[in-house]
């Protein structure tokens, strides 16, 4: 981070199995909390664009709450699989899915602003990384539904493996 830009020589695209690396160049606006940049892997160059989304109900600046995460969440993994994530009302995690479980930790993050910091352990087999932790972050905010959407990432310690997850209650 400089001055308005941010490069990344060490990006992993976990679109891969196992993933490649790759490049990420960007410039931002921290003011109008705007992005713009280009991600590079595997030959292929992807331009990308984003900004606040008009009338979201997300606000980064306000401190993370785990009464807005606490509770039971039925979600989707990137690899397609059904996973079922329950998180208690002091942060302790507990998935399970396709015969894998995993126990954990969800912290609203030191920074005071609304994002999360994840860590899982795995169970044993069939989990994809038996008795492995991964750890990431994960974001919670209310849609004009009136539900709430939850989106999570994690990596293990080397790169090598990562999963994201998407729901909404």
């Amino acid at each position: 981070r400089n001055n308005g830009s941010f490069t990344a020589s060490d990006v992993r695209d976990f679109g891969y199995f196992p993933p490649v690396s790759g490049t990420l160049t960007a410039t931002y606006n921290s003011a109008a909390k705007t992005i713009s940049g280009s991600a590079r892997a595997e030959g292929m160059t992807v331009q990308f664009s984003g900004g606040p989304i008009p009338d979201s109900l997300y606000d980064y600046d306000a401190p993370a709450s785990l009464s807005a995460v606490a509770g039971r969440w039925n979600v989707v993994s990137t690899t397609g699989e059904s996973i079922s994530i329950n998180v208690t009302a002091s942060g302790s995690v507990t998935t399970s899915g396709n015969g894998c479980t995993s126990t954990g930790s969800i912290t609203p993050r030191p920074s005071g602003k609304n994002v999360f910091n994840i860590s899982l352990t795995f169970g044993p087999a069939p989990c994809a990384l038996p008795s492995a932790t991964v750890t990431g972050i994960a974001v919670v905010y209310p849609l004009p539904t009136g539900q709430t959407q939850l989106i999570a990432a994690v990596t293990d310690s080397s790169r090598t493996f990562g999963v994201g997850v998407f729901g909404i209650r």
